[in-house]
């Protein structure tokens, strides 16, 4: 799968779109690489927190459904140097949301969640990096 989305990214895209999915795929094949090690202990940490994550799977795809109905509406924005600001807002959201309402399940404790959100930020990070970098101090 990752190879064809590189395949397209690389001949469909151009520009800020092509770097921001190159960026993603880079972090997501580094991520994946990493945790697909054996002994690895990320891998471990994750599959100790797996069965936290397949509970909460309903409640976090509600906030993942939000935030592309917010990404949508970022793309109706009538001030193109506000779309990345918001997008950025958007991501905090939906971390936030996601914490919630992982707490609303038995199995989900801090460390579980802690760790799931680890794995989000692993694979997100150097996106938010590229293109929140300058909003950062907005969340500290």
């Amino acid at each position: 799968m990752i190879k064809v989305v590189k395949n397209y990214t690389k001949s469909c895209m151009v520009n800020l779109p092509k770097q921001v999915s190159l960026v993603f795929i880079h972090s997501v094949e580094s991520v994946l690489n990493q945790i697909c090690k054996k002994d690895n202990k990320k891998r471990q940490e994750l599959l100790m927190a797996a069965p936290c994550g397949n509970k909460a799977s309903n409640p976090f795809n509600k906030c993942v459904s939000n935030f592309v109905d917010s990404l949508l509406g970022t793309k109706n924005s009538k001030d193109d140097k506000l779309k990345i600001p918001y997008i950025c807002c958007e991501y905090h959201n939906i971390k936030t949301c996601m914490t919630k309402s992982g707490r609303t399940i038995d199995i989900c404790d801090d460390k579980k969640l802690e760790i799931v959100n680890q794995f989000v930020e692993s694979l997100t990070g150097n996106l938010l990096d590229l293109l929140c970098g300058q909003f950062l101090f907005y969340y500290i």
